[in-house]
């Protein structure tokens, strides 16, 4: 395989946490060409990560190492889930893997690296394509392409992506910055990150500063806390995997068992979110209970862009395309002000082969039950 593909836990995550899309797809990720980093802090003293900064500092500075420096670990849960600890290792630690497999003997050259992590981890994609570049890959290989899906990056409060200087500690590049050698980068952003987490720990959406038009951004907000868009179960996280092993699998990766969705199957499960995310609410002065969409916490309404936001049927942007594509004829009917006739015959229709979206429609108030 040419196409290398990296894995990134969330913090206080590891391999073994399969109920999370990141390593349960490492997990399904065929052939020899694939890496993880379990996440920082994870309590695991089998997953601890290298110390591989600390060796180079050391070296740096001209000190001599201590006995066992090499196989020094970063084994304390609080400075991992508190300061993100280990986190700048992981690139390191990888970055190393990657040259090994760009000079291994008999092995196809690389074409494209595919990154994919949750929360600390996804910032961590985010942090490895800077270093990607820094390193010269791209010099090696001129067409190289960075591919990166997110799922709701956030570096955390205090963190382990600080600046500095890139030969000497491996850090290099900005959480609010995709790399040159960035070819795609998708997002899944939850909304509901409320309270004092959510101020804490903010969610990046980096742009492609400097770089002109090549690179490609798309984000997919949802409902939902930060775990639920990273589960494989659950109305929100089945959606998460479908957008997150169609990237991988659409950019070269190779899945065993791919949770890909069809469109048909697609636009169900946003009427599925809505319909357990949505509630009917009853006014001072209406006899009859409502129905609304959730409500996006505070702390994410500005930082997560959602253009379908104020509308009270579509999720986000791509549930309106999915809508669109799928039924036309629907679609002129609940955004042309005032909506335009519909038969008995088409709503009959929609009902059996989507029935989902049809009692979404239903409880939002554009059609009657």
């Amino acid at each position: 395989m040419s196409v290398v593909t990296i894995y990134c836990c969330g913090t206080g995550e590891d391999r073994d946490k399969t109920a999370n899309i990141v390593p349960a797809t490492w997990g399904t990720t065929c052939g020899d060409r694939s890496w993880i980093n379990d996440g920082p802090g994870n309590g695991n003293a089998k997953y601890a990560i290298l110390k591989s900064e600390h060796v180079l500092e050391t070296i740096e500075r001209g000190s001599k190492l201590k006995k066992g420096a090499f196989g020094s670990k970063n084994t304390s849960s609080a400075k991992g889930n508190l300061g993100g600890v280990g986190t700048q290792d992981n690139i390191i630690n990888t970055i190393q893997w990657l040259w090994f497999e760009y000079y291994r003997l008999g092995a196809p050259p690389i074409t494209a690296i595919n990154l994919c992590g949750w929360s600390r981890g996804a910032v961590t994609c985010i942090m490895l394509a800077h270093a990607i570049e820094e390193a010269g890959f791209r010099e090696k290989i001129p067409a190289l392409k960075v591919n990166i899906f997110a799922i709701d990056p956030v570096p955390g409060g205090a963190n382990d992506f600080g600046s500095g200087n890139f030969d000497k500690t491996g850090r290099t590049g900005s959480p609010d910055e995709l790399s040159a050698c960035v070819g795609e980068y998708q997002a899944v952003l939850a909304e509901n990150v409320g309270g004092a987490k959510g101020s804490a720990f903010r969610n990046c959406s980096p742009t492609f500063k400097g770089q002109g038009p090549g690179g490609r951004k798309m984000e997919f907000p949802l409902p939902g806390t930060h775990s639920d868009v990273a589960k494989l179960s659950g109305a929100v996280g089945k959606l998460s995997v479908s957008l997150c092993h169609r990237f991988l699998t659409s950019h070269g990766t190779d899945l065993a068992i791919s949770l890909e969705m069809t469109e048909a199957e697609e636009l169900e499960q946003f009427a599925i979110i809505l319909l357990e995310h949505g509630k009917f609410s009853k006014g001072i002065f209406r006899r009859e209970p409502v129905f609304k969409k959730w409500d996006v916490a505070f702390e994410r309404r500005a930082r997560v862009e959602n253009k379908e936001r104020a509308h009270r049927f579509f999720v986000n942007s791509y549930h309106a395309v999915l809508f669109q594509r799928a039924l036309p004829v629907f679609a002129n009917y609940i955004n042309t002000p005032p909506p335009k006739a519909i038969s008995g015959s088409q709503i009959a229709d929609l009902r059996s082969r989507y029935p989902n979206t049809w009692q979404a429609m239903v409880n939002v108030g554009y059609l009657n039950a």
